[in-house]
């Protein structure tokens, strides 16, 4: 064996084995046969760091986890980016690129779904914040293009509403009581 690797993706390990012959080897999930070994490995990596860098990363993520979501898209960079082979866990918030995202739904990361971004999976933070940018209303065809809870519409009077539940097929006149009234037309 030439070289032997481990990547953290932020939420799981990743192990690549380059051998002589020059072959590549890549496993998404450890196998049980070195598991004991790089979890060992791994464990003295973590003891490695100083007792600044655990405190200064326990306190970046409280801070990014207690945020207002403007001030989390400021600092949109210190979550972690979703890559294919993690495990998204439902309700954490992570990057996509330049993008901050909620995971609506634990889900194995893939190409495909940081490609697509089925609205099933993520949902955009930030997107709909700006009033110049907020769309008009459109209706839903089912779930994987429901509005979810915070996304605001404009509404056929040009008041803004904001959705107050997830996979909201209704308009604000079928349904006022999952829609408040977010900005009045003036």
């Amino acid at each position: 064996m030439r070289e032997f690797r481990i990547f953290s993706t932020g939420s799981e390990y990743l192990v690549s084995v380059l051998r002589d012959d020059e072959q590549l080897f890549r496993f998404n999930k450890i196998p049980t046969e070195i598991e004991t070994d790089v979890t060992n490995i791994l464990q003295f990596c973590n003891s490695l760091k100083t007792e600044q860098e655990i405190a200064a990363k326990k306190a970046a993520d409280y801070i990014a986890q207690n945020a207002t979501e403007e001030q989390q898209l400021e600092m949109k960079y210190i979550f972690a980016e979703l890559k294919p082979g993690m495990k998204a866990e439902a309700g954490k918030k992570y990057r996509i690129g330049d993008d901050l995202v909620v995971v609506d739904m634990a889900h194995e990361v893939t190409e495909e779904s940081l490609e697509k971004r089925p609205a099933t999976f993520y949902r955009v933070i930030g997107d709909a914040n700006k009033p110049d940018e907020i769309p008009d209303w459109r209706q839903p065809k089912g779930n994987a293009d429901a509005w979810m809870e915070g996304d605001k519409v404009r509404w056929t009077d040009g008041n803004i509403y904001i959705s107050k539940v997830n996979f909201n097929l209704k308009s604000p006149e079928e349904s006022p009581i999952a829609w408040d009234l977010w900005e009045e037309n003036k």
